[in-house]
């Protein structure tokens, strides 16, 4: 495209052309390098949302390239683009969170931009993770590390480095690593397997509100695993996750009042729960929910009804898409215990419903 072309375009209010055109001008192609010049029409881009001209525009800023150098300025411009998705800014900003340049000082900011580097495949995320996580004992940097050692992703996948990393998360009171480590310890995965240790973390991610946590500490209640058989509290931690809006939290608890374990027996309740879960599309109350109407407990019986949420429980459904390190190495630890041989003394409960 020519100089000219290029330059009609964005006098016309091309968000494109503004950008290319700032690139012409800072590059010095078809035209003699003019940095003021970028910085006027990458501007001009940058204002209409273009996020390849403000991640060139941070970058004249940060360097004082046509303009007085302005870290402020930088990381305003590269946060911007950042937004949008624009990835390449990701760990400028975490080095900027990390020294202080342009923001207040914020490690776990530091931690959250590295992250995101990790999860965009940018194999510098890892290196300034383990700086945070190995040489300044960064929390979440470590919780993150345990993730990627959980799922392989940045670093090779160990359980016992996964474990290391989340221990040392843990005890700096990360919930997510307490509930993973847990995890690792009530199935033996990466250390010798622990039930009383596995309720303790759990407990410890439970009363901070992690609704993961709180749906495996029912379940070692409920089983007496690591801790004594407490139906009652099995209830109490189901229902706190279920009222967090956690689907599978929803469908347990749906499951206690069926049955009439630890609660009294309320099918209207369990409707109730069940619907909640369904509705956000857990297979499992989706079937459920099906017996209920099938039978006609705690609803009026309606055979259709019953039909249609059984066909929808047939397809796997999903719960919900978080592409974050966390998310996924709880996606993935289910996964993995679902593969394997999960022991759960809530399989028969659903097993009962349905006989």
């Amino acid at each position: 495209m020519s100089y000219e072309t290029v330059t009609e375009r964005a006098a016309a209010g091309d968000a494109d052309a503004q950008c290319y055109l700032g690139h012409m001008y800072e590059e010095g192609k078809g035209v003699d390098r003019d940095l003021q010049m970028a910085l006027t029409w990458y501007l001009r881009a940058a204002n209409q949302g273009h996020a390849v001209a403000q991640c060139q525009l941070g970058w004249m800023y940060q360097r004082g390239d046509g303009v007085a150098a302005d870290q402020k300025a930088a990381i305003h411009w590269h946060r911007m683009a950042a937004e949008q998705g624009f990835s390449d800014v990701y760990v400028n900003l975490g080095c900027s969170y990390q020294k202080g340049e342009g923001v207040t000082k914020n490690l776990d900011e530091a931690a959250s931009w590295f992250e995101r580097a990790v999860e965009a495949d940018d194999s510098r995320g890892v290196y300034f993770l383990l700086v945070l996580g190995d040489e300044e004992g960064n929390a979440k940097a470590q919780a993150s590390l345990g993730h990627m050692a959980y799922l392989g992703r940045g670093l090779d996948q160990d359980y016992a480095d996964a474990a290391n990393w989340y221990r040392l998360a843990a005890e700096q009171g990360v919930a997510s690593a307490q509930f993973m480590l847990a995890s690792l310890y009530r199935y033996g995965r990466g250390v010798e397997r622990n039930d009383a240790g596995a309720a303790q973390w759990c407990e410890k991610a439970a009363v901070q509100g992690h609704a993961s946590a709180q749906n495996l500490l029912a379940e070692l209640y409920s089983q007496g695993t690591g801790v004594e058989q407490d139906h009652a509290a099995a209830v109490h931690w189901f229902s706190k996750s279920a009222e967090q809006g956690n689907a599978e939290g929803q469908n347990w608890l749906g499951l206690m009042y069926a049955d009439g374990i630890g609660v009294g027996q309320d099918y209207v309740t369990a409707a109730k729960w069940y619907r909640e879960a369904a509705s956000q599309g857990n297979a499992d109350a989706q079937f459920n929910l099906g017996v209920i109407y099938r039978d006609g407990l705690g609803v009026e019986k309606d055979l259709a009804e019953a039909q249609k949420w059984f066909d929808l429980s047939a397809p796997p459904s999903a719960q919900g898409d978080s592409h974050s390190l966390m998310a996924e190495s709880e996606k993935a630890l289910e996964a993995d215990l679902t593969a394997g041989s999960k022991p759960s003394v809530l399989t028969w409960l659903k097993q009962k419903l349905v006989g």
